[in-house]
C-alpha cells in the first residue's frame, strides 16, 4: 500500500503478501520509495450528485503536491523478521541481531512502525515486543502502531463496541509501552477494494504516517543506547559465575601454602584483586559517563492533534508543565492549522500552545519536544562523578600501599605473576559482563559472531577478551571501510611522486614501481590535481596528490591555492596533511609559501606532517653526529613555520634501487605510520573550514580599499552629506552580518585538537614492565573525544578522557 501510495501505477503482488497470521521472515528486506507526500482527494463532477458518490460513478483520485513538504523525499522501508518467531522464542535474540545490522548500515532510524493485526495478540508478542523496546529505549520517540484490516465502517460513532474494544486495544499497547501518548493509524488493507473514498482514505493515512519520518528526530545506531535482553543476562551471568568460581579456586590454592610465604602471597593477591577490581569500576563508571553526557537528543514530550476535534473554528491548547528537564529542541508539525499564541519552548522548562484548525474534521498538528540525554541522566551522571572521585582516592591509597609492599615482596610476586595477570583479566570480564549495558562497537561484535542467537559461551568469551585486550584485532567488518582524503605537498615532485610510488608498493606488495611517474625535476611545476587511490589493511585512503603547490617555477601560488581548495571541495572533507621535503637547503620562497598556505588554511595546522624523503637510514644512527644534528635543525625550522606547533615528522630513504629487506621493512612500516594518522586524526569539512587572506590578496584587496576611499575623498560635501546616513546604516548593516558570520562560523560543535602527545621508537630503554605516563592536565576545556592508536603496547589504567577536562594514561 506504501509504494501503491508513493506510485499510483503500482501494482499490488499478491506474491509478495503472505498468508501467515504471524511474522516469520528471516531476513531484513529493503525497499526504498521516492515521494513528494501528496495529498489525496476525492474528485468528483459535482459534489451534490449524492447518487454519482453511492454508486461510484464519476469519480477518481487525485493527488496535489503538499505545500508543507513540496520536495522529493526517499524513504527506506525496512520489512524485519518478526519478534513472533512461531519456531520459538530463541529466534527472537537472532532476528534483533539481523534487524541491527541493517539499521547500521542505513546509519540513522527515523520511524519505528508495529503493525498490529485485527485479532487479539498473545503474551509472546507482548513479550517480544517489550524486549525490543527495551534493548532500544531511545526508540520510543520514534515508534507508532499501524493497526491493518481495519474496516474504516467501524470508525463510526454508533459502532460503539468495535470502538470500545479498539481503545481497550490501543490502552493495552500504551501500557506496555509504558507511556500513554503512542501514536495510532489505522489502515483498511483490502487489496481488492476499488471505491476511490477508501482508497483517498488509505493513501492520505499513509501520508501522515510517511510524514512522521522527516519530522522525528532520528536516532544514530552509533551512539544508540542499548540494554541487553533478559537472554543476554542469562548467558552473561553464567559466564560471570565461572569467573567467579576460578577465582574462589586460585584462593583456594594460596589458602593451602602455610608460614609466612603464604601470607605473603595471600596479601599481594588481595592486593591486586583490589586493585583490579577499582580499576574495573572505575572504567565502568567512565564508560557510563562517557555514554550518557552527550548532547543527543531525547523526547520527553509528545502531543497530537488530528482529526477527531470536536467543532469547527474551536480553539485548542496543548502544553507541557513546569518540568526538571530544559527543552532543548521543539519539532511541530501541521497541517491546516493555524498556531495563534505559543510560550515557553527552547531554553525553557515548560511550554504551552493555543492553534485552532481551518475546518471540520481536518487539520492535523503533532509537537514533540527534546532535551539531551546528558539532561536526562543528570541526577546518575552526577552521583557517578562523585563515585569517580571516591574511586581515585581509593585508587591512589591502594596503588601507594601496593607499591610499598611489593618492593619488599618482588621475588614472591614473581612466583604468582601468572596467577595475578589471569585474575585481572577475570575481574574486567566479570565487570563487563555484569553491566546491563551494551556499548554500539561491543554490541555490533557480538552480532557479527552471532553470540547471543546460539547461545555461544565460548564466542561471547572471546569476543569480550577481544575488546579488553586493547593490542588485540579488532573483528573486521568490511562495512566499517572508510575513505580518508590525504592532501600531498611537497617542495620537489621528484620527492612527491616518490612517496607516492612506495606507498602504492606499500599497499601492493606485488606493484612495481614506475619510474617514468617520477619526475627529474627539483621544483613542482605540474598544473593539475592528481587523485590517487590505495586499498591496504588500513581503511582505505585516497591520497589526494597536488602536483602544482609549493615552490612552483611558473605559477603564482594563489592560482594554486585555488585549485587546491577545489580539489579538496570535491573530497568533501580533508584527514591528512603531508608536505614532503627533500634534504637541499629550504629557498625562502619555500619557507614563504608554507608559511602562506598555513595562515590562509590555520584549521590544517592539526593535520599536518612533514616526510624528509631521501634520506639514508644510516645516517640516522647516533654515531653519525653531523647528519642527525642537520635533520633537527630542520625539524626545528619547519616547527617555526608553523607558528611552534609540534607536528610529526617522518623519514624515509627512497631509494628506488634498494634490494635491502631491512631498509624495505624500515620504508613500509614509516609508511604504515603515516597513513595511519588519517583514521586517528579528526576530519576537517573542506565547507566549513576557517580560510584567510594571504598577503597577496590583503594587497590587491588594499588597493581597491584606497580607490574607493579617494571616490568618497572626492564627492562634495553636500553629497558626502547627504548620503552620510545612509552610509552609517550600510556600515551598521555590514558590522552586524560581520558579526552573524563570526558567530556561525564559530558556534560549531566541530572538533578542534587541544593536545597532542607521542611516544615512538625512541624510547632510549628496553624494559617491558616499566611503566610510562602520558598527561593532558586539568583545564577549563571538556574533552570531547579522543584517539589512541597503540602498537605493541599495553594499557595499564587510564583516567579522564571523553566528558572529563583532565585525562591520564599509563602503559608499558
Amino acid at each position: 500500500f506504501v509504494k501503491k501510495y508513493a506510485d499510483p501505477n503500482h501494482t499490488i503482488d499478491l506474491k509478495n503478501i503472505g498468508d501467515s497470521v504471524t511474522s516469520c521472515t528471516n531476513d531484513v528486506i529493503r525497499s526504498a520509495i521516492h515521494t513528494n507526500l501528496p495529498i489525496s482527494k476525492v474528485d468528483s463532477p459535482d459534489v451534490d450528485d449524492f447518487e454519482d458518490a453511492l454508486n461510484q460513478r464519476n469519480i477518481k483520485i487525485i493527488q496535489a503536491p503538499s505545500s508543507e513538504a513540496p520536495q522529493l523525499h526517499q524513504f527506506n522501508l525496512f520489512d524485519t523478521p518478526g519478534l513472533n518467531d512461531t519456531r520459538g522464542s530463541g529466534r527472537d535474540e537472532e532476528h534483533i541481531e539481523n534487524i541491527y545490522k541493517a539499521l547500521r548500515k542505513a546509519g540513522r532510524i527515523h520511524l519505528v512502525l508495529i503493525t498490529i493485526g485485527k485479532g487479539p495478540f498473545s503474551p509472546r508478542f507482548q513479550a517480544a515486543i517489550k524486549c525490543y523496546f527495551d534493548m532500544f529505549p531511545e526508540f520510543h520517540g520514534l515508534l507508532a502502531f499501524v493497526h491493518t484490516h481495519f474496516d474504516y465502517k467501524d470508525l463510526h460513532p454508533q459502532q460503539e463496541e468495535v470502538l470500545s474494544r479498539f481503545t481497550e486495544k490501543k490502552e493495552a499497547l500504551n501500557k506496555m509501552m509504558g507511556r500513554h501518548t503512542c501514536q495510532h493509524f489505522v489502515i483498511d488493507c483490502d487489496i481488492e477494494s476499488t471505491k476511490p473514498i477508501r482508497i483517498g482514505i488509505t493513501q492520505n493515512i499513509i501520508r501522515n504516517i510517511l510524514s512522521l519520518a522527516p519530522f522525528n528526530q532520528p536516532v544514530a545506531m552509533n551512539k544508540a543506547l542499548i540494554l541487553k535482553s533478559p537472554k543476554m543476562k542469562v548467558t552473561d551471568n553464567i559466564l560471570v559465575d565461572k569467573y567467579r568460581a576460578i577465582q574462589d579456586a586460585q584462593r583456594t590454592t594460596l589458602d593451602s601454602k602455610d608460614g609466612t610465604q603464604g601470607a605473603i602471597l595471600r596479601k599481594l593477591y588481595e592486593m591486586e584483586t583490589q586493585l583490579n577490581s577499582l580499576r574495573s569500576e572505575k572504567h565502568d563508571l567512565e564508560e557510563y559517563i562517557k555514554e550518557h553526557n552527550t548532547s543527543d537528543f531525547v523526547m520527553i514530550h509528545k502531543s497530537r492533534l488530528d482529526e477527531s476535534w470536536g467543532l469547527f473554528q474551536l480553539h485548542h491548547s496543548m502544553a507541557f508543565s513546569k518540568h526538571e528537564h530544559i527543552i532543548h529542541k521543539r519539532n511541530i508539525f501541521s497541517e491546516k492549522v493555524d498556531i495563534s499564541e505559543e510560550q515557553g519552548d527552547e531554553g525553557h522548562s515548560y511550554w504551552r500552545m493555543v492553534c485552532r484548525r481551518h475546518g471540520y474534521k481536518d487539520g492535523t498538528l503533532l509537537a514533540k519536544l527534546y532535551t539531551t540525554r546528558s539532561s536526562i541522566y543528570s541526577k546518575q551522571i552526577s552521583e557517578r562523578k562523585s563515585q569517580l572521585i571516591q574511586l581515585r582516592n581509593d585508587l591512589q591509597r591502594v596503588e601507594q600501599d601496593r607499591f610499598q609492599y611489593l618492593s619488599k615482596h618482588q621475588s614472591e610476586m614473581a612466583d604468582i605473576q601468572k596467577l595475578v595477570e589471569r585474575n585481572a583479566l577475570y575481574t574486567q570480564l566479570i565487570f563487563r559482563l555484569s553491566s546491563e549495558r551494551l556499548l554500539p562497537e561491543v554490541f555490533r561484535h557480538l552480532i557479527n559472531k552471532k553470540a547471543y542467537a546460539s547461545m555461544n559461551l565460548v564466542t561471547v568469551e572471546k569476543v569480550c577478551l577481544e575488546i579488553i585486550d586493547k593490542d588485540g584485532t579488532k573483528p573486521s567488518d568490511p562495512g566499517d571501510q572508510k575513505i580518508f582524503n590525504v592532501l600531498l605537498l611537497g617542495d620537489t615532485q621528484f620527492g612527491k611522486n616518490t612517496f607516492i610510488e612506495f606507498v602504492k608498493k606499500y599497499a601492493d606488495p606485488d606493484y612495481t614501481i614506475d619510474s617514468s611517474n617520477i619526475a627529474s625535476s627539483i621544483s613542482s611545476h605540474s598544473e593539475e590535481v592528481i587523485h590517487s587511490t590505495i586499498h591496504t589493511d588500513l581503511p582505505i585512503v585516497s591520497v589526494v596528490e597536488n602536483a602544482s603547490d609549493l615552490n612552483d617555477t611558473t605559477q603564482g601560488d594563489e592560482v594554486h591555492m585555488a585549485s587546491i581548495y577545489q580539489a579538496l571541495r570535491r573530497a568533501n572533507d580533508i584527514s591528512l596533511v603531508l608536505i614532503t621535503v627533500g634534504m637541499t637547503p629550504f629557498t625562502p620562497g619555500f619557507q614563504a609559501v608554507i608559511k602562506c598556505y598555513f595562515d590562509m588554511f590555520p584549521g590544517l595546522h592539526r593535520l599536518t606532517a612533514f616526510v624528509h624523503t631521501h634520506v639514508n637510514y644510516q645516517d640516522l644512527h647516533p654515531s653519525r653526529e653531523k647528519s642527525v644534528l642537520r635533520l633537527a635543525i630542520r625539524i626545528e625550522q619547519l616547527n617555526d613555520l608553523m607558528k611552534g606547533d609540534s607536528c610529526s615528522h617522518f623519514v624515509i630513504d627512497c631509494d628506488l634501487k634498494t634490494t635491502s629487506a631491512i631498509r624495505t621493512c624500515i620504508t613500509q612500516n614509516t609508511i604504515r605510520n603515516i597513513l595511519y594518522l588519517a583514521p586517528l586524526n579528526e576530519p576537517v569539512a573542506v565547507n566549513r573550514i576557517q580560510i584567510y587572506k594571504s598577503s597577496k590578496i590583503k594587497y590587491t584587496d588594499s588597493i581597491l580599499v584606497e580607490k574607493y576611499k579617494s571616490i568618497v575623498d572626492g564627492m562634495s560635501m553636500s553629497q558626502r552629506f547627504k548620503d552620510s546616513q545612509e552610509a552609517r546604516l550600510d556600515e551598521l548593516r555590514s558590522e552586524e552580518r560581520d558579526f552573524g558570520e563570526h558567530t556561525k562560523e564559530h558556534n560549531t560543535s566541530d572538533q578542534t585538537m587541544i593536545y597532542e602527545l607521542s611516544f615512538d621508537e625512541k624510547w632510549k630503554i628496553f624494559h617491558h614492565s616499566k611503566i610510562h605516563y602520558m598527561e593532558f592536565p586539568d583545564q577549563e576545556r571538556v574533552i570531547r573525544k579522543k584517539s589512541i592508536p597503540c602498537n605493541n603496547l599495553k594499557i595499564v589504567e587510564e583516567q579522564g578522557g571523553e566528558g572529563q577536562s583532565y585525562w591520564k594514561i599509563e602503559f608499558r
